[in-house]
């Protein structure tokens, strides 16, 4: 069955979509708890950025999952609802990168470079089972975008780690937060984008 977006998600498709996002979200959720102790043990505002991808994941895939039995009208305003979220992430994570714009201290690059390597795994494992579903509403463009974000993020920390340890600045962790951040707020715009589009078809 291919991917039906025009009424409740049903059939042996969506039932192993399901199963995925629930290995998602535990995965996800694990990696959150991981990250935001880790930034704080390492200082760096690079993995508190991604510890908030992990974070606005996990919220998204809890989302999805309830939304699946829904009918496409709700499930495009919720999939609305998810883009501003992403956009205040995005928010949240140039606010924290301001607060400490301050600080001089760079980051411990051993610990970021450890965290950044065990999420990459994390992530690229679930875009893996995601792939294939990256296509259809809204709702399942939020959740590939998250995900592929996450990605994304994690090699840019490792970068940063990288050129933390060669250079002892934080600006590299700054920089990579401030790429995290503005990532956040134009994924949120592009699913914003689409929700509405959604909507208005339905009127």
């Amino acid at each position: 069955m291919g991917i039906n977006c025009c009424g409740p998600i049903n059939g042996e498709h969506d039932q192993r979509y399901r199963k995925i996002l629930w290995i998602a979200l535990g995965l996800n959720a694990l990696m959150f708890v991981i990250e935001i102790f880790a930034a704080w043990q390492a200082g760096s505002t690079a993995l508190f950025a991604d510890s908030m991808d992990f974070m606005a994941d996990s919220a998204n895939y809890v989302v999805t999952l309830y939304a699946l039995a829904l009918t496409p009208r709700w499930r495009s305003t919720i999939a609305l609802i998810k883009g501003y979220t992403m956009g205040l992430y995005g928010v949240l994570i140039l606010a924290w990168l301001l607060l400490g714009v301050k600080t001089t201290h760079p980051p411990i690059a051993s610990i970021m470079g450890i965290v950044a390597v065990l999420a990459l795994i994390v992530n690229c494992s679930v875009a893996w089972l995601l792939f294939h579903f990256r296509h259809g509403d809204s709702n399942r463009h939020a959740v590939w975008l998250c995900t592929r974000n996450d990605a994304i993020a994690n090699i840019t920390v490792l970068i940063a780690a990288a050129s933390v340890a060669f250079s002892h600045s934080r600006w590299p962790d700054a920089l990579v937060a401030l790429g995290i951040g503005l990532l956040g707020l134009w994924s949120g715009k592009k699913i914003i984008a689409q929700a509405k589009k959604e909507l208005c078809s339905f009127k």
